[in-house]
């Protein structure tokens, strides 16, 4: 029985806990399980067991209250202390963002600022360059009024017409040109009304003084028209064939009208000087550049000039010459023609009118045209370029000697059989055919030509001398830059783009010019540490001016122009590379040892000049610039080989 009571307690227990169970994981329906504990009349028992179930729910409770309690204290301690800072925090937020709204508003005025600035240099260089287009326009326009006061109206239209057609195009979009283009044709129809103005008058005065006018010129003949002369000439022929029909003399008459051609062709000379003057005022010294075949063929129809390589490039392209060429190619021609007219009906043969011509061509090129050139060369101001391209138009002036001889021949009414039919000049190196007349030209265009060679090589070295002037070495430097000097970069920068420009020229030309700049660079360098205004000197300060040599040297070694040497160049700078590396190796001993042999490693250095750059040292270490360590020892060694350089160069002049 007790057994049996024993398994109904626990089933009753059992069956409590699983109603428990039910209770416990149903949230509102509980109204079956009720009943069941109720039907079963065990609900004080059970009762017993949701107390205890109750009570035991309650200490876990409790347990878990207490486990968490300290935490959930903490971390409303924390809490309380987030706020806290999470006030200070806002706080400087607040203050920081303003200082940022501060701050922007400064950078925002500042970049107003700026953006102003920015258009301002825009309009600058905008107005600059507005300028730069308009100034030839106005020059131009300058000139133009100039010549029309002087009454040069040749020159004014000649300038009118480069003003209409070349210069105001450029700037067509200006509304002053407007006003300029609508003045043409007045200022044109101006120029026309003057100059016949001026024509009637200096006619109606020769009208009026033709009767002492011939009288003058039968007993002197100093007239300077030479449109009256060959009236006079004609006059003369018609008197002269009348006296001879009566039998009469007219010797004296053939003479006085040689002596008229003398002073015809003197007032030739004048007249075709001022032309020649005008030319070379007017030139550019720039190659003529043509942009289609027509240009190009208004310069080959008055210059007939034949290159194969020029004629295959394509437009645009330019002549090697400028415009002096085919204007004084052009010139020398009339002036033939001139000569010629007065010669016509003179009763001479062919051959002694071609010799007149001639001789009178050959006067006007060694004399006037040669006149005019030496005077152009040693024009002051003239550049280094214009220099180059009035060498390389004396070229072209010299070829075209052969050419006017044919112009000549033909002229008089030679064979062309005996020269060639069609002479054309080609580019440089290439002859064209001789013809019967012999002038002159070619000694005077090469001495010409020799002169202004020689002004190249004395403008180059006075461009070199600019840049070497900028040159401001700090002689007791404490180290090297570890670059070369902005003045030798900008001075080689110099040197490629000037040998650039001497592709025309002879390649003798090209190499002097190239093997003097070099040699003076080199001496210029060698002479600024050993000017008596330097002092003192460091070694780092020889090492900056090693720099430099080097890039000189590079410059050399990278042959600018052809037809040298190999190495010859870089040979210009061997005296101060050798002295360079001397003293920053101090490789004394060797020299010494080898001072005096024909192989030594230090061949030319002079002791003299080592002895200078020595003593500047020692005074140099005065200021230490050696550390302290060294310095005694350092002294030592300079006086040591000051002592000797000096025994040397006391032995070399003994």
């Amino acid at each position: 029985m007790a057994g049996n009571s024993g398994e109904d307690e626990c089933a009753v227990s059992e069956r409590h806990e699983l109603f428990l169970r039910e209770i416990e994981s149903i949230d509102e329906y509980w109204g079956p399980t009720f009943r069941t504990i109720y039907d079963s009349e065990e609900h004080s028992k059970f009762l017993e067991k949701l107390s205890a179930r109750i009570t035991s729910h309650d200490r876990d409770i409790e347990k878990m209250c207490n486990h968490h309690h300290h935490g959930f204290i903490d971390s409303i301690h924390d809490l309380l202390t987030v706020r806290e800072q999470a006030a200070k925090l806002r706080t400087e937020v607040t203050r920081v963002d303003q200082e940022v709204q501060e701050s922007l508003q400064k950078v925002v005025q500042e970049a107003q600022e700026l953006v102003k600035a920015r258009q301002v240099s825009s309009n600058i260089c905008e107005a600059i360059e507005t300028l730069s287009a308009c100034l030839p326009v106005l020059r131009t326009h300058a000139k133009l009024l100039t010549q029309i006061q002087e009454k040069r109206y040749y020159a004014a239209l000649k300038t009118l017409e480069q003003l209409e057609h070349t210069y105001l195009p450029r700037v067509a979009r200006f509304k002053f040109t407007e006003e300029m283009r609508e003045s043409i044709p007045k200022m044109r129809g101006d120029i026309k009304h003057a100059s016949m103005c001026e024509i009637k008058d200096f006619l109606e005065e020769v009208r009026r003084m033709s009767p002492r006018i011939g009288q003058v010129a039968m007993k002197h003949s100093y007239i300077t028209d030479t449109n009256l002369m060959l009236d006079i000439k004609q006059v003369l022929m018609l008197f002269a064939c009348t006296l001879q029909s009566y039998g009469y003399p007219v010797t004296c008459i053939h003479e006085l009208l040689l002596e008229i051609k003398d002073h015809y062709n003197e007032v030739l000379m004048s007249t075709w000087l001022q032309l020649f003057r005008e030319i070379f005022e007017d030139d550019n010294y720039h190659p003529i550049k043509v942009s289609d075949l027509g240009e190009y063929n208004n310069i080959t129809v008055v210059f007939p000039y034949h290159d194969p390589a020029l004629e295959a490039q394509p437009f645009p392209k330019q002549f090697p010459f400028s415009l002096m060429v085919p204007k004084v190619y052009r010139e020398v021609k009339n002036f033939a023609s001139a000569c010629l007219d007065f010669s016509h009906d003179l009763p001479i043969n062919e051959s002694t009118k071609e010799d007149m011509v001639r001789r009178s061509t050959n006067l006007l090129l060694t004399r006037t045209l040669s006149g005019c050139l030496a005077s152009l060369i040693k024009k002051p101001g003239l550049g280094l370029l214009q220099l180059i391209q009035i060498t390389i138009n004396t070229l072209h002036l010299e070829e075209a000697n052969s050419l006017l001889e044919s112009y000549v021949a033909r002229l008089v009414g030679k064979s062309s059989s005996k020269s060639s039919s069609v002479v054309v000049l080609g580019s440089l190196g290439t002859k064209a055919p001789l013809a019967l007349g012999n002038l002159q030209a070619k000694a005077m265009f090469k001495d010409i030509r020799g002169e202004a060679e020689e002004q190249i090589y004395a403008a180059l070295l006075r461009k070199l001398d600019e840049f070497l002037e900028l040159a401001n070495y700090d002689w007791m430097l404490l180290e090297p830059y570890g670059h070369s000097s902005s003045f030798v970069a900008d001075l080689i920068a110099f040197l490629n783009s000037t040998f650039s420009s001497f592709t025309n020229l002879p390649v003798r030309v090209a190499g002097t010019a190239c093997m003097s700049a070099c040699q003076h660079i080199a001496r210029s360098l060698m002479a600024l540490p050993l000017a008596d205004s330097v002092k003192q000197l460091s070694l780092p300060a020889l090492d900056q001016l090693s720099l430099d040599v080097l890039q000189c040297e590079q410059f050399a070694a990278g042959e600018p122009v052809p037809g040298l040497e190999e190495g010859a160049l870089v040979m210009c700078f061997a005296d101060l590379r050798q002295l360079l590396d001397l003293f920053l190796s101090e490789d004394w001993s060797v020299y010494f040892n080898e001072y005096g042999r024909s192989d030594a490693k230090f061949l030319r250095v002079s002791p003299a000049t080592a002895a200078i750059l020595v003593e500047k040292l020692l005074e140099g270490e005065k200021r230490g610039v050696f550390s302290r360590l060294k310095r005694s020892d350092k002294k030592k060694l300079l006086e040591t080989v000051l002592k000797q350089l000096r025994q040397i160069s006391q032995a070399q002049h003994a």
